[in-house]
């Protein structure tokens, strides 16, 4: 497996530009099926929380107000909070970043009020950048990796047989990496 390095943005459209075989960790949308493929049992299911500096105030989406909140660019995370807050008549200032690392290195030093992430990687990372969980949960959401449209490497099947193996041991590699 060869590593291609880029903000979400850019391998989503190397994605569609069939100039990448293989994108983890992406969710399905009615709208992302009209661009890539996917396989059909879902590695994860997540959702997305906000993270902010230890010590803030934020409790419910109504905390959100006025505030500045960082989102990973081209993000179903985008979409999702821009309806929700929207729904919600909640003014925010909703910027879009190139990758989770300039988000949480941004509300780190206060440039940002809060971002938004997914509960896998907030977890992760949270810590090291003095930031909490501030209990803000919002649409679920299943993982999957996705391919070119046409699946021109034909891996979707290889995915789910490996999926639905490893998901009966529990002992497999995939209980193990959770």
């Amino acid at each position: 497996m060869e590593y291609i390095p880029g903000t979400w943005a850019e391998c989503l459209k190397r994605l569609e530009r069939n100039e990448l075989d293989l994108m983890p960790d992406v969710a399905y949308t009615p709208e992302r099926e009209t661009r890539f493929d996917f396989h059909r049992m879902p590695v994860l299911t997540s959702w997305y929380e906000i993270y902010a500096p230890r010590g803030n105030n934020i409790r419910s989406i109504f905390d959100l107000k006025g505030k500045r909140i960082l989102v990973l660019d081209r993000s179903v995370q985008q979409e999702s909070f821009a309806r929700l807050a929207k729904g919600f008549g909640l003014e925010v200032e909703l910027v879009a970043m190139p990758d989770m690392e300039s988000m949480f290195l941004e509300v780190s030093k206060h440039k940002a009020h809060a971002l938004i992430t997914n509960k896998y990687y907030g977890q992760w990372h949270a810590f090291r950048y003095g930031l909490e969980n501030t209990g803000v949960v919002f649409e679920p959401s299943e993982l999957f990796f996705a391919v070119a449209p046409g699946d021109p490497k034909g891996i979707l099947r290889a995915i789910d047989e490996n999926l639905s193996r490893m998901k009966k041991d529990a002992d497999s590699p995939y209980y193990r990496a959770l």
